[in-house]
């Protein structure tokens, strides 16, 4: 009988023949043996299969699972259908782990039972190769005080995939999936929804993991991509859902979660309401003012209420919402969006 792996790595693949073989050596090069590799080719039309295949043909461990194309969100659910190991951690493939990565994360479990998230901090790799780290302290969080996780640690900035140890038996009973129809911050909607269901969250030092941002608008890493009205504001209310479950679970105060009420208020005025006026999503004038309305109506306390770190762009599209001047704001935003193309523009002809 195959014996379960400890630690089940799943790596979404799509179009990265760069990218892949420098990912997928840095796991093979793992000091922590005992482990898979769940690679989802999600439909790549370039050599990224190939390249899996051959790495699955040399090594037991690696395993690809081959689907049409349906996003990073789809890939990540079918390596989490396939996963067998005790342990959960997601790679990206454009991205590579230190030699060491796996058994930091493995080794922050031991003693602390079963119900707990492990956090390591990670290098982000800009494009012009400068490299930022972002590090936290071994530190260990329980229930009575999961509420510094929010009002000092700030989590919620810290929801990208990378850098976390996920319990596998936690995720399957409780039927935790990424959410196909979010584009943005998918990955803080898992982290948050596992999150529910911990006694323990773990914080180890070290910065593990490789994020490489490319300068390409159509990296997954980007996170100047934005996505249609429908689904921005569908992440937005699903992450104010998600916390509110969590100070309801860990009993936290209000005053422990305004700087995570002031990001999503950001969210929702940078995000959801500028992605009605890009190109690739514009809607009717109509349409967009009759959505102004609908989220005057819904949000207009929760925005007023929590915009301390937010930008005079935010300020200004309250003042609007507020007063009802729905026109006012279309036009505003109408106009901002022009200055942006034309900017587009004159940067091209450089």
């Amino acid at each position: 009988m195959e014996k379960t792996p400890c630690i089940s790595v799943i790596v979404p693949v799509y179009q990265v023949e760069r990218f892949i073989r420098k990912c997928l050596d840095s796991l093979l090069s793992q000091t922590f043996k005992d482990f898979e590799v769940i690679l989802v080719d999600d439909g790549s039309t370039d050599e990224s299969a190939k390249i899996c295949d051959d790495f699955c043909l040399n090594d037991s461990r690696f395993h690809v699972i081959h689907k049409k194309n349906g996003g990073v969100s789809s890939a990540r659910n079918i390596g989490l259908k396939y996963a067998i190991g005790e342990w959960i951690t997601f790679v990206d493939s454009d991205d590579t782990v230190d030699q060491d990565y796996l058994l930091k994360l493995h080794q922050a479990t031991i003693g602390n039972g079963n119900k707990i998230l492990v956090v390591q901090g990670l290098k982000i790799i800009n494009s012009n190769s400068s490299i930022e780290l972002r590090v936290f302290e071994n530190q260990r969080y329980e229930t009575e005080n999961m509420y510094l996780v929010f009002q000092e640690l700030h989590i919620n900035k810290f929801g990208y995939i990378a850098g976390k140890l996920y319990r596998n038996q936690i995720i399957q009973q409780e039927h935790i999936q990424f959410d196909e129809n979010i584009y943005f911050a998918e990955d803080l909607l898992f982290m948050l929804s596992y999150m529910r269901y911990i006694t323990v969250l773990q914080t180890i030092d070290g910065s593990g993991y490789n994020y490489y941002m490319y300068s390409n608008q159509g990296s997954l890493s980007n996170p100047q991509r934005f996505f249609s009205f429908e689904s921005e504001y569908a992440c937005c209310l699903l992450y104010l859902s998600k916390i509110e479950t969590l100070k309801n679970k860990f009993h936290i105060q209000q005053e422990a979660l305004l700087d995570v009420y002031n990001t999503i208020s950001d969210y929702l005025m940078i995000r959801a309401v500028k992605s009605l006026y890009l190109k690739d999503f514009r809607k009717s004038k109509t349409e967009r003012i009759s959505i102004l309305k609908k989220m005057a109506n819904e949000q207009i306390d929760f925005l007023g209420n929590y915009n301390e770190y937010c930008s005079w762009y935010h300020r200004v599209i309250i003042f609007f919402l507020s007063k009802r001047l729905y026109s006012c704001s279309d036009c505003f935003n109408c106009f901002l969006s022009m200055g942006r193309f034309l900017k587009l523009w004159i940067l091209r002809q450089l």
